[in-house]
Formats: C-alpha cells, structure tokens, sequence
C-alpha cells in the first residue's frame, strides 16, 4: 500500500502529528493500494477511531438505537415482519451509519455483544406486534 500526501494537508507540524495518528487509525477504513491523503480522510479516520474506542460502551450500556422497517405481503397487505436497523447517534462524534457500526464492533470484538443488544431491544417490540395481530 502506497500512501501519497496531498499538498494541501501538512502545513505544521500538529498536522504530521495528526497524519501519523490517522494512519494508525485507517485500519477502519478501507484502502486502495494506493491512498490519497485529505484532510477529509484523515479527519474520517479520526473520526473512526473514537468511535471504535466508544462502541465497547455504547453496546453494552445498549445506547444504540433501532428502527423498526415492516415487512408487508404484497398480496394481502399483512404486516409478515420486521427487520431491525441498528443506529448511533455518538453526541461528540455524530452519527454513524449501519455498516459503520457493524465494522467498529467486528473490529472491537463486540459483534456477538451487537447482536445480542440487538436481539433484547428488539424482542419487546416482536411481542407487541404479534399481540396487536391477534
């Protein structure tokens, strides 16, 4: 892997402090083999990495989110389900997307965690749809 500096990046010496701890931290993002440093990458791979320091928290004190999206019979129009979409919303560092989620917590080894927050989140709401069916 090739990583090339765009030369509008490095300006002082904080912002070489700041490349070096990017590239420590681009093992949460995926790279080409060769990889143009912007201030924009590095800032989403510090980004990345605070979030991947906070998840371990945030799924076990179950600070995730999910949203609810039906599954409907398109020929009787009867609720058959629902798919359970995990969110974060981290107050300092913003919101992170599904797919990003479920990186930081296979890279953090929290995916089972996850999917175990998931799954007791979620079942309180199965119930509550199966009983309104009946």
């Amino acid at each position: 892997m090739s990583l090339l500096i765009d030369d509008q990046t490095l300006h002082d010496p904080e912002d070489i402090i700041g490349l070096c701890l990017s590239v420590q931290a681009y093992k949460h993002i995926s790279l080409s083999p060769i990889t143009v440093l912007t201030k924009e990458r590095i800032d989403q791979a510090n980004r990345l990495a605070s979030g991947a320091a906070r998840i371990k928290d945030a799924i076990k004190d179950a600070r995730l989110d999910l949203e609810f999206q039906p599954f409907v019979n398109s020929d009787d129009g009867k609720l058959r389900g629902f798919e359970a979409l995990v969110r974060w919303h981290e107050p300092e560092l913003g919101k992170f997307s599904a797919l990003e989620i479920l990186e930081l917590s296979d890279s953090e080894g929290m995916i089972e965690d996850l999917d175990y927050m998931i799954l007791e989140k979620s079942l309180p709401h199965r119930c509550r749809t199966e009983c309104q069916r009946r």
